[in-house]
């Protein structure tokens, strides 16, 4: 069984060769048990080859990652054509998001809402007070001073 290690929790991506489902197959238990399909496709062009591989992702803690073969049940064992690559990409927070496309990579944000549209997550932000405002740190040269941020678009801030 082929496995391999992650410093870190990482999203594994698994392209899986398309063929197998263009030729009414299961596809490998160990596949649709540990990954779901993103519903996006790497297509290989070269001179005599035009391939498309399905991509699968899933979410890994640190540590061992176990994958199966090509023709791990249910798939069926005459499957020689088949094939897939793996990529893994770190998730620090362990959400299910790519540190390089997490809009909060320290804090646990799956959904990855940004409902005030600065950037960060919400995840991220500090958390609001009793009349919708956030309290917030600005380390500028005069030290920590705290400011009050109005994200309730009334133009005052108490």
């Amino acid at each position: 069984m082929p496995s391999f290690s992650i410093p870190s929790p990482s999203v594994v991506y698994v392209l899986y060769d398309t063929r197998i489902a263009l030729q009414n197959r299961a596809l490998p238990a160990w596949l649709t048990s540990n990954f779901h399909y993103t519903h996006r496709l790497v297509d290989i062009t070269e001179p005599d080859v035009d391939q498309e591989f399905a991509v699968y992702a899933g979410a890994f803690p640190a540590g061992t990652v176990n994958l199966g073969g090509n023709s791990a049940p249910p798939a069926l064992a005459d499957n020689p054509r088949s094939n897939y690559v793996v990529a893994v990409a770190p998730d620090a927070d362990g959400d299910g998001v790519p540190d390089l496309v997490d809009n909060c990579p320290n804090a646990s944000n799956s959904a990855q809402f940004d409902s005030d549209l600065d950037g960060p997550g919400d995840a991220c932000d500090p958390p609001f007070d009793s009349f919708g405002y956030r309290l917030t740190v600005d380390g500028g040269p005069g030290g920590p001073a705290y400011q009050f941020q109005d994200i309730s678009g009334t133009g005052t801030a108490i």
